[in-house]
This record gives structure tokens, sequence and C-alpha cells, in this order.
């Protein structure tokens, strides 16, 4: 999973969720499919949300007095 994250692309991530969707959203799906896609749809959610909270973390700035404040 290391690999993973390291080469895990949020905007690449957040197209493939949309694809996920629209899959999901076709009536001639079969619940087998519509199992498979929402499982990858909830894996990729973690990822997304592991990675913005990665962000989330670096956005914090020092500032003059050697505080840490949220951007």
């Amino acid at each position: 999973m290391t690999d993973k994250k390291k080469d895990f692309n949020l905007e690449e991530a957040f197209s493939m969720l949309d694809k996920t969707v629209e899959k999901l959203e076709k009536e001639d799906i079969s619940l087998e499919e519509s199992f498979a896609e929402y499982q990858k749809g909830v894996e990729l959610l973690k990822l997304c949300n592991d990675a913005i909270d990665r962000v989330e973390k670096k956005v914090l700035m020092l500032n003059e007095k050697g505080e840490l404040n949220e951007f």
C-alpha cells in the first residue's frame, strides 16, 4: 500500500470516482458488478481521505513567534 500512496494522485482518483459513479448509475449493471464497483469506490475514498489529511497536516505554518497556526 505504501507504493499506492506514494504514486497517488488526488485528481486522478476523483476522475476514477466519477467513472465509478457513472457505472453504478447504469441500469444494466449486474448486482455483482455494482458491488465490485462500490468496493473500488470505497477504497478510492479512503485513499482520498488519507491524502487530504496529509495535505492538511502540511498546511501548518510557523508564525513569526515560532508557533504553529493553521493556514
